[in-house]
């Protein structure tokens, strides 16, 4: 028991990160499921779209969408974001939760 007490048991996990900028209409992004080719939420202030994780790491991941390519530090929050030559940086407030 005391060797399996030192064992991260993570069966799943949550993560919200919440950008409020309504120039870009992201609200919050949310990851049910951090793994390549996997659906990530955006919601907006017009509404819900939907991305696809390209690549992910314990620090980022990158996700395409319909209108261009998020790169969200999974660490700090930091998103940058490219629609076709622009280019934008905001700064997401992370939360995590985790069972």
């Amino acid at each position: 028991l005391t060797s399996l007490s030192g064992c991260q048991l993570e069966r799943f996990r949550h993560e919200k990160y919440s950008c409020q900028n309504s120039n870009l209409d992201i609200a919050e992004i949310v990851i049910r499921n951090a793994k390549k080719g996997k659906e990530v939420k955006i919601f907006g202030y017009d509404g819900e779209r939907t991305g696809i994780i390209e690549n992910i790491s314990s620090q980022l991941a990158i996700i395409r969408t319909e209108d261009g390519t998020l790169k969200l530090n999974r660490k700090t929050g930091a998103l940058s974001i490219q629609r076709r030559n622009r280019y934008t940086r905001i700064s997401c407030k992370l939360s995590v939760f985790t069972l």
